[in-house]
């Protein structure tokens, strides 16, 4: 599996915070968190931010539930 970091800017997640980090594996998240996650994940690809914000994905943005 491919692991990428993605780091350098705010990452909002679906419990309303943001964290700095967060580690994909494949098609899991791995972790979230601080700066220098990335030193638990060695051979992860980083992807900078540049100061972007990550958001969760949405699959289907129009529901009736």
């Amino acid at each position: 599996m491919t692991r990428t970091v993605f780091t350098g800017g705010p990452v909002l997640t679906m419990a309303g915070g943001t964290v700095e980090a967060v580690v994909v594996d494949g098609a899991r998240i791995a972790a979230v968190g601080g700066r220098g996650i990335e030193a638990d994940f060695p051979d992860a690809t980083v992807v900078d931010l540049a100061g972007r914000t990550l958001v969760p994905g949405l699959i289907d943005a129009h529901a009736h539930l």
